[in-house]
């Protein structure tokens, strides 16, 4: 039982460290240069000096990172304390209640309680939402009774697919990466482990806190129906494969 428990915390401290080590690679280029991981050219677009240069955006429909999500970054973090008030914008906007600010957002929290400055934050934030939407996915799998090796690999296609990369920035991308998690603490959930309840209560607070209520919902009407799977699908279990048949020839 030691031997076991040994090898268990072994593999808990390991498998952070491998998926942190895969993105730092990945990132490698904005962590060796010290490049920021934000599309800064877009200013370019704005500015009639750099326009005479004939200098221009690589991508100017990434604008909103640089044009909104950076200066509600630069606001959040003026304090531990939830900021209510932009002075920034106009003559003043709400900021708390902004969802898209992403007041109370996993990695805005960590951020303000860190220290991380608004030029690295979005690195730091890419960092820390792929390392954990990763491990989250590898613990699903795991769970679900898979081995080692294909619950990594799971991981590693999750957290870096295109998608997840593409809009890791975004509010979309910092809601999506609360899938596997939700549906890997549903899943102990229904194994057992009641413990696991309130920690899926605080995720589902944490998921409409990343800022995209779209994804939200969608992310809730797939964990709506894994429930309907998990839980009612199992008291069919001994007519299963023949249901299954049927609607197949139907």
């Amino acid at each position: 039982m030691t031997d076991m428990r040994l090898k268990a915390k072994a593999i808990g401290v390991a498998v952070p460290l491998l998926f942190l080590l895969l993105l730092v690679l990945f990132f490698s280029n904005a962590l060796r240069f010290g490049n920021y991981l934000l599309p800064l050219d877009i200013v370019a677009e704005y500015d009639p000096l750099y326009r005479e240069l004939g200098v221009r955006a690589y991508n100017n429909l990434s604008s909103d990172v640089v044009l909104q999500f950076l200066p509600y970054r630069a606001a959040v973090s003026r304090t531990l304390l939830p900021t209510f008030w932009n002075p920034y914008a106009a003559g003043g906007l709400p900021l708390f209640e902004d969802i898209q600010a992403r007041s109370l957002e996993l990695s805005n929290i960590l951020g303000n309680v860190i220290g991380v400055p608004v030029a690295v934050f979005f690195l730091f934030s890419a960092l820390l939402l792929l390392l954990f939407c990763g491990v989250s996915a590898f613990l699903l799998v795991r769970t679900l009774g898979l081995s080692f090796g294909a619950a990594f690999f799971a991981g590693v296609a999750f957290a870096l697919c295109s998608p997840m990369v593409a809009w890791i920035s975004y509010p979309l991308g910092s809601s999506f990466i609360w899938v596997p998690f939700l549906v890997f603490t549903l899943e102990r959930v229904a194994q057992g482990q009641r413990i696991f309840l309130p920690i899926f209560s605080l995720g589902v607070c944490l998921l409409f806190f990343a800022g995209h209520p779209q994804a939200a919902l969608i992310t809730l009407a797939l964990i709506v129906g894994y429930i309907g799977y998990r839980f009612f699908w199992a008291i069919l279990l001994p007519v299963r494969q023949g249901l299954v048949v049927f609607i197949f020839f139907a």
